[in-house]
């Protein structure tokens, strides 16, 4: 799926970082200015929706931004880098909490979908950016001046960008369609964040990028030795099968806390949302809708049933983790949870996926191309899992009682489906197929002449 306008619409911005600042700077302003004197106004008859507040908003600011700048200093290694990072993940927060403060008195807010636009905004917005500024590097690297740079950037990262991001709105535009008044909330402001970050990796990321000079990390020219090309090479599929038993038993436990709540709620009316019909069509509908898009964007369709297996199996591991450190495990919880991994879980699988293609469009085996996929991402990637692990702990320290529980649920179901579900198990389960769900390659004498 070639988008060529993406390279265009950064490579202006690139070439005018003024004018795209400019406008950046008076949207965010003007979308501050006007949330400010409407006000926020919570959801009316929604039930649960407007009574779930999770804790003082001040003290989630106060504790988790001196962390994420630490992190982010961590990873990237420039103070310049760092203060470029903070302005862009600013500007993405203040854009689509104003947005979410505006449209309030006419489409569903509640507390919850606040917290949940500040801990999703942050880490997909530092994904964007982590997979924006490595790619730069490495076409400054290559020679390339800054417009040519933010356009090579656009046609990698920024597709990855898109693509994750309509994936994940689609998917929680069929939450917000089928999900009742407590999800529904929680759907709109994870549309608003994303759509928000998405537009801001495209336009506002490639004139910031443009305005200083990145910091180059040179790869070392010399050859590796055998000893690391192996373990590079079998490594990563020996711990996938080793770790795959232990994710089953996780889902299992998953799978039979939920199946005994249910049956425990079915002597009461009011059954918990998560376990109402309404709550898995709209789980459904969001792997479904998340996987068409990812079909359409990669092709293969045995990649998109390992997508799928992928996205059930996360899904139960991740209420597997949440259901054995809450108990009992809050209405809010579980659905709060899925979207809240949705953001980073569909950006590195994409990322991945990206890079796996472009390796096995080269010529590469299916193996090979995983392994040197994963080899390049690596670094990008885990720079994101660690400033998303590192909010979400934040957001667990800030919180009191049961939403302290869903923070370091979400660390660590943050750190299990980024490290071993996407990294060490996507590889493993597409190498099954071998060329049969791989792209296809063009023949080595058609690729010479």
């Amino acid at each position: 799926m070639e988008l060529p306008w993406i390279a265009r619409t950064a490579r202006w911005c690139a070439e005018h970082p003024g004018r795209t600042l400019t406008a950046w700077l008076m949207f965010t302003a003007s979308v501050v200015l006007g949330a400010t004197r409407s006000g926020l106004r919570f959801a009316q008859g929604s039930g649960q929706a407007g009574t779930v507040v999770a804790t003082d908003p001040g003290r989630i600011v106060a504790l988790g931004t001196p962390v994420v700048l630490l992190l982010l200093l961590a990873v990237l290694g420039s103070v310049l880098l760092t203060v470029v990072a903070a302005l862009f993940v600013a500007s993405v927060l203040g854009a689509a909490l104003g947005l979410l403060v505006l449209l309030s008195p006419t489409l569903p807010v509640s507390p919850l979908a606040c917290d949940v636009v500040v801990l999703l905004g942050v880490v997909v917005s530092v994904d964007h950016l982590l997979f924006s500024v490595r790619r730069h590097q490495e076409a400054v690297a290559a020679g390339h001046r800054a417009p040519d740079a933010a356009q090579v950037v656009a046609s990698t990262a920024g597709r990855t960008a898109l693509v994750s991001g309509i994936a994940i709105l689609l998917s929680m535009t069929g939450l917000y369609l089928v999900g009742d008044a407590m999800l529904a909330p929680v759907a709109f402001g994870a549309i608003l964040v994303v759509a928000t970050a998405t537009c801001a990796a495209l336009t506002l990321l490639p004139a910031l990028l443009a305005l200083i000079r990145v910091p180059v990390r040179r790869p070392f020219q010399r050859t590796p030795p055998s000893w690391a090309r192996w373990v590079a090479r079998h490594v990563p599929l020996a711990a996938a099968r080793m770790v795959t038993p232990v994710l089953a038993l996780l889902a299992l436990s998953g799978l039979v806390r939920l199946l005994s709540a249910a049956a425990c709620a079915e002597a009461d009316p009011a059954c918990p949302p998560y376990l109402s019909p309404n709550a898995v069509l709209a789980l459904l509908l969001m792997i479904a809708l998340s996987v068409l898009v990812l079909l359409i964007a990669f092709r293969p369709i045995l990649v998109a049933l390992a997508t799928t297996l992928l996205a059930i199996l996360s899904a139960l591991v991740a209420l597997g983790l949440l259901a054995s450190q809450v108990t009992p495990v809050p209405a809010w919880a579980p659905m709060a949870l899925l979207v809240v991994l949705a953001g980073p879980s569909t950006d590195i699988h994409v990322y991945l996926l990206h890079h796996f293609r472009s390796e096995a469009l080269t010529g590469m085996s299916p193996r090979n191309a995983m392994a040197r996929g994963v080899r390049r991402s690596a670094g990008a990637i885990g720079g994101c899992v660690l400033i998303a692990f590192g909010a979400c702990v934040a957001f667990g320290l800030a919180s009191t009682g049961e939403f302290r529980a869903f923070g370091w649920s979400a660390a660590a179901a943050l750190l299990v489906d980024a490290v071993v579900v996407r990294v060490l198990v996507l590889p493993a389960l597409i190498s099954v197929g071998g060329r049969l769900s791989w792209w296809d390659r063009k023949p080595a004498a058609r690729r010479e002449s």
